[in-house]
């Protein structure tokens, strides 16, 4: 019995997950094959004037586009 309930539990974690998969568009800006400016001028094109402004501080993580914090940055020096 127990085996059936962590079955259906892994099975709805799947399919739950699956469609936060086939979500998830790949930007430019992540393709490593890109030379590095076409990646950057991507990124700077697809962020926001507040996130823009957030990344001189030294939170320079973007969470909407999936661009994670990777530490503290002192960004505008």
């Amino acid at each position: 019995m127990r085996e059936r309930h962590v079955a259906t539990l892994r099975s709805l974690l799947a399919f739950g997950f699956i469609p936060a998969l086939a979500r998830q568009s790949r930007y430019p800006f992540n393709d490593p094959l890109l030379p590095m400016e076409k990646r950057i001028d991507n990124l700077l094109s697809l962020m926001t004037i507040d996130e823009k402004i957030s990344c001189l501080s030294t939170n320079i993580g973007v969470p909407r586009l999936g661009v994670m914090n990777s530490g503290s940055f002192e960004s505008i020096h």
